[in-house]
Parts: C-alpha cells; structure tokens; sequence
C-alpha cells in the first residue's frame, strides 16, 4: 500500500487451522483503499458481521466529550501517544530518506492537530492531540523475531500447500518448474521442520515462546503508565500506537526481482528486506498503513543527496511514495482507522 499511495488495514485476526502454534494466523488479510473511510467499509464487507465491526463507528466519539464553542457541537478530544520505533535500535538497514520522511509526516500531523487555531476540514469529529515519542531502548530482540517468525510462516507455509498439493512432486525435478523459486525453498524449509518430529517440535516450541515473551513485551509497552514525572513522562507514560516504516527501501525497478542489499547489508534471503513488517505479523495486532508526503527521487535526505540513485534515470524527478505502519492492541482496530482518517485529513489527500 506504500506504493500506491493508499490506506491500508490488517485487522485483527480469528484463530486458524493453518498453525495451531500461536493464537492467531501466521499472516491475516485487510482490506486496501484510497481513504481510511473506504477502507472501514471495505472491512465490514470482509467481516460481514456489524456486531463485531461497523463502520459507521469511525464517527462515533468515544470519550472526553468538549464543547466546541465555535459550531456549538461536540468533539472528542483524545491525547495520543505513538511511539516512534524507526529502524529499531539500527537494527534494520533503512534506505536513506525513509526515516526522515516518515519523522516529518509524523511532525506536521502533530503540529497540525495540536494547534488549537487549526481550522481544516474534517468529516470526523474526533479531534487528536498527538504525541510522538522516540523509541530508544528496552526494544525486544529483533533476531528473536525473526527467527521464530520463520518458523511460523515455513511451518504454516508447508502446512497449507500440503492440504491442497503434492509438495513432494512440486518440489521434485519434474514439477519444481510450476512454482517460484521463492515458494519452493521456503516450502523446503517448511518440510524440514514438518518432518522431523523432535528438531521440528523444538523449533516451534522455542517460537511459541518467544511469542509469549514478546507479548509481555507489548502489554508492557501500552499498559505501563506514568509515574508522575513530568520531566521523564515520555519516557514512562503509556503508548496507545506504535509506528515503523512501512518499507525499508524505496520502489525499485521492476527488472530486479527483490532487493539483494541494503545500505551495504546483504539479505541474506529473499524477503529479508521486508522485516520491517515482522513485528506487526508475528504479533497478530491489528495494523493501518498511511502513506507520507511524496518527496524527490534525488531529494530524500537531508543533505540533498542519495548516492545509490546515481544513474538510475528511472527514478529521477520521479515522487517517491513511503507509508508509515500504526498498530495497536489487539482489538484496537476502530482506533486505529480513527488516527488513520485524522492524519487523512490532515494532509489533505484528494
């Protein structure tokens, strides 16, 4: 959705038969739109169920009701705080330009909210003060992530394809030809873990542990509260949202089949350069993606430069979309289609 300039939603999942391991699907579809408001009706189709999600509850103000002295109406005022996880300790390799477009949305929206003399239009009565807080440290142990998320999604991978096909034709010498190259090492990698009853079971188990610890991890990140210190209330006051980067590259030419590195650091698989989404998936949160301001091919630090977009002509003077990825407690769907639809109106998207 970072390249198509639209909203997108993962909304919260059900529980599978796919993986049995953890308490949700290893990845959960979501609806795809151009505003957060399509995107809310386009998810009440998908859940076809109103008592679980209504759409029409974008617009329903759900607490710290002010009045408006100026229309007479009521809005809702609710502070929230997004914590700013950028590339996670540096843990990630981020093109350059990625996280400074993300910081300065993130900033205007602030701004733009928490000036009280602001008089933009908005088709929600919710009003938002926003505060963003840069993540720093205590951050969980991306390897962690990573390695159990594979396990997962190799496990869940092989699981599924084995209900519907012969893997062990599909990856034989006479049908390895009728799936990617991709598909079949990771349903190798699946079956390696499949089958083998006490290694395979250890892997998973150290997965579903690793969940649990990171799940600790989450509650304590949005159900710690303030301990009355104004001077480190950032620090220590809970946080409703928490804000990556949806991609870590920028678009790249159609011709490459992934991208192989990343400011110097070789992936060491074919979609390494999609970790980024990692903590969001593993997590089974409930996730909307927002698109950033379009900025300049050669223009997305801030010095002006780009040394890897030397000689890509393609991409000069072309606007480069980038989105930022909100997610939340489980359940928190509703909130995060409200920020989504704010920060829509914000910027003024056609």
């Amino acid at each position: 959705s970072n390249n198509n300039n639209t909203h997108q939603e993962k909304s919260t999942p059900l529980r599978s038969a796919a993986s049995m391991v953890l308490p949700h699907p290893a990845s959960t579809p979501g609806p795809m739109a151009r505003t957060p408001l399509d995107c809310a009706w386009l998810l009440q189709t998908m859940v076809d169920d109103p008592d679980r999600f209504d759409a029409t509850s974008l617009f329903l103000s759900s607490s710290n009701d002010r009045h408006d002295d100026v229309t007479g109406s009521k809005t809702t005022s609710v502070t929230v705080r997004i914590g700013w996880l950028g590339d996670w300790q540096s843990r990630l390799p981020i093109e350059d330009g990625i996280l400074s477009t993300c910081q300065k949305a993130l900033e205007h929206w602030r701004v733009n909210n928490n000036n009280d003399s602001n008089n933009r239009t908005n088709d929600c009565r919710s009003h938002f003060n926003i505060i963003v807080v840069d993540m720093t440290d205590n951050l969980f142990d991306l390897d962690k992530l990573w390695e159990s998320y594979n396990t997962i999604r190799f496990a869940s991978t092989y699981e599924k394809y084995s209900e519907h096909f012969d893997v062990q034709y599909l990856l034989s010498p006479q049908g390895r030809h009728l799936i990617k190259e991709e598909l079949a090492w990771e349903l190798e990698q699946g079956q390696a873990i499949a089958t083998t009853d006490d290694r395979g079971k250890a892997q998973l188990e150290r997965a579903r542990d690793v969940y649990d610890q990171y799940e600790e991890w989450l509650n304590g990140i949005f159900d710690q509260h303030s301990n009355g210190d104004d001077e480190n209330e950032n620090q220590y006051s809970q946080l409703d949202v928490l804000a990556l980067p949806s991609a870590q590259v920028w678009p790249f030419p159609i011709e490459d089949r992934y991208p192989k590195q990343i400011c110097g650091t070789t992936m060491d698989t074919y979609h390494r350069w999609m970790e980024v989404c990692v903590p969001v998936s593993f997590g089974g949160l409930p996730c909307v993606t927002v698109p950033t301001v379009g900025v300049l091919a050669g223009l997305v630090d801030d010095n002006n430069t780009r040394s890897n977009n030397k000689g890509n002509d393609w991409k000069e003077e072309k606007i480069l979309p980038m989105g930022i990825q909100m997610f939340a407690k489980r359940g928190n769907d509703l909130q995060l289609l409200r920020l989504a639809n704010d920060y829509y109106h914000c910027f003024h998207q056609p």
